[in-house]
């Protein structure tokens, strides 16, 4: 409680109450009632002396006041007692205060309690220690643990997804090596048929390939032909031409020399003219029927020879076309027909030789186109009379130059026959060649479509190729798609043992941590045996602390009892206090009535005696 100075007798609290209060002032709120009355009625002046009797006799006042002194020291007196109390009541306190914390401090400062919280402090840093290192294990192992089966779960799952799916590879790997057996039979059986063909397509263009050389040969070899035939034909039509221009030479100079002769002769000029005319006429005639001759004889040749290649007819066409193409037989051919022309030629002769006399007007026509008996001696020009040497001379000059003209109408026969023979053979040619180049149209025709053929075997033939190549990948990626099924045969085997390997290593590890668990279990039971014992102990000095606070909350509650008798104490020695200083002033105001009374009671008998006297 708070220390308050004692006081050393009613002298001070007199002292004190007069230095405190002051006349009209009211009294301090602390005290009893009483004393608040009392100091109230004090407080009005002359309104406060209602304690006095209601009579004004001063004895009765002086008795009055007598016994308010009596009343007054017995209050000092029970003021003086209180303050003693409340001197020994704070000094109790401040011993009880002192050895409160003597107390407390020795306690506190005392080894036994000084070890005990060493110890306590110790057990607790312990206690926190492994309950942080069970903590921090139960943790790990839980950590671990779910770690674990977390991976196991994973493992699972993984293994279960991987042995469906593998056997989903499996199932399709299976049905891909069933469908590729399948495709593998059909590409064997149509890669066989397909060799076979190219067998018979290869033996096909062999033989179309020789025919076709063949036909190129015979092709080239009758260009060859149609070539030198153009260019024979080239040269008759040039020779021809030569021919032609020679005999109109000889026409000409036989009529300047006929008609020479004539104007020489004395004969009949009109007569000798219609016989050169008529002459030249016979000449004419004859070539034409020369020609015609010839002709029947070729054509007889050329039936003959037709007649001959009937029995070669069915022979290869190549051959046929050689043996028609070449010229050799033709010419042999052609030179036994000019051999019966000259034997006509020679006939013709013959017979114009042994008739001298005929003339050219009594042989008809129809002889002429019935055979080749006409010859240049037959004819006589009639009007060339005369002397004997001179017709002799002039028929001797006439014979020689009807002999070179018969060898020129011989030549001229001979190539207006080589002529006809090369425009026929040339017609022949031309159609041969017609039917050549229609035939080699049709050649080429056959050989576009021989190339087509070709072509389209090539192209059998590359995509044989192909699908040989796409059988050979197809057999490789079997082979290969076999070898990744083992593969994966032998890496689902390995992940097998993989996974049994890890399931047994997590089942050691399982075993092993449960073993840790309960070795960690032991530990934590007995740190928490050590903890129930550090607890139990501490739980005693909690006890025995919460004693001794029990102890100092019981000397603090006597404190306070103590402070509170104090204060009550104080309270009543301010509430005597202020009764004190109440009854003090209440005798100050006595005296000074009393000294007012006693100042008119002598006024009053001074008056009296004044009037007495």
């Amino acid at each position: 409680g708070p220390q308050v100075g004692a006081p050393n007798g009613p002298e001070a609290a007199r002292a004190d109450a007069g230095s405190q209060l002051s006349p009209g002032e009211h009294a301090p709120e602390k005290g009893d009632t009483g004393g608040d009355s009392v100091a109230g009625r004090v407080g009005s002046g002359e309104g406060s002396f209602d304690f006095l009797p209601p009579s004004t006799a001063p004895e009765e006042i002086l008795e009055h006041l007598e016994s308010l002194q009596r009343k007054l020291r017995e209050r000092e007196k029970e003021i003086a007692r209180l303050q003693e109390e409340r001197a020994k009541a704070e000094k109790l306190t401040a011993e009880v205060k002192i050895l409160r914390t003597l107390n407390h401090e020795l306690i506190l400062q005392s080894s036994p309690y000084v070890e005990l919280q060493q110890q306590a402090a110790k057990l607790e840093e312990a206690v926190v220690v492994r309950t942080a290192e069970v903590d921090e294990l139960r943790r790990e192992l839980l950590h671990e643990q779910k770690q674990k089966d977390e991976e196991f779960e994973k493992l699972l799952t993984e293994t279960k997804e991987q042995t469906e799916k593998l056997l989903e590879k499996m199932k399709t790997l299976t049905d891909e090596l069933q469908s590729a057996c399948v495709d593998r039979e059909k590409a064997l059986f149509e890669g066989e048929r397909l060799r076979q063909e190219l067998l018979h397509r290869k033996l096909s263009q062999e033989e179309q390939e020789t025919v076709f050389a063949q036909r190129c040969v015979q092709l080239s070899k009758l260009k060859m032909q149609h070539e030198q035939l153009k260019n024979a034909g080239t040269q008759m039509l040039l020779r021809n031409e030569r021919m032609r221009k020679e005999r109109q030479t000889l026409i000409e100079a036989i009529r300047q020399k006929a008609t020479c002769k004539i104007r020489s002769s004395d004969l009949d000029h009109h007569r000798i003219q219609n016989n050169y005319f008529e002459l030249f006429y016979v000449v004419e005639l004859w070539v034409e029927d020369e020609l015609i001759c010839r002709l029947k004889l070729r054509l007889q040749a050329e039936e003959r020879q037709k007649q001959e290649g009937v029995s070669t007819a069915n022979a290869a066409s190549a051959h046929e076309i050689s043996s028609s193409s070449t010229p050799s037989p033709t010419a042999e051919k052609v030179e036994p027909a000019n051999d019966p022309t000259q034997n006509c030629v020679s006939g013709v002769t013959g017979t114009s030789a042994a008739s001298p006399s005929s003339s050219p007007r009594d042989v008809p026509r129809d002889s002429l186109h019935g055979g080749s008996l006409l010859s240049l001696d037959a004819l006589e020009l009639p009007g060339l009379e005369g002397d004997a040497e001179t017709v002799e001379v002039q028929m001797a000059k006439m014979k020689l130059e009807k002999d070179a003209l018969q060898r020129r109408l011989a030549d001229y026969d001979q190539l207006v026959v080589e002529i006809a023979g090369l425009r026929e053979q040339y017609a022949r040619v031309s159609e041969e060649v017609e039917e050549v180049s229609k035939a080699f149209e049709e050649r080429q025709t056959f050989c576009e479509h021989l190339l087509k053929q070709v072509k389209e075997k090539d192209e059998a033939l590359a995509d044989l190729r192909n699908r040989n190549a796409s059988f050979l990948q197809q057999q490789q990626m079997l082979s290969r798609l076999s070898r990744l099924h083992d593969q994966k045969l032998l890496l689902l085997r390995q992940q097998y043992e993989q996974t049994t390997t890890n399931s047994r290593v997590y089942a050691d590890a399982l075993q092993q941590a449960n073993v840790r668990v309960t070795l960690a279990d032991q530990q934590r039971e007995e740190a928490t045996s050590v903890y129930q014992q550090m607890r139990t102990a501490r739980d005693t000095l909690y006890k025995e602390k919460e004693e001794a606070l029990a102890k100092l909350n019981t000397v603090v509650e006597a404190n306070k009892v103590l402070d509170a008798a104090a204060q009550e104490s104080l309270a009543r020695r301010n509430a005597a206090e202020n009764e004190a200083r109440a009854l003090v002033d209440a005798k100050v105001e006595l005296e000074k009535r009393i000294d007012r009374l006693k100042a008119k009671e002598e006024k009053q008998d001074r008056k009296r005696g004044r009037k007495l006297e």
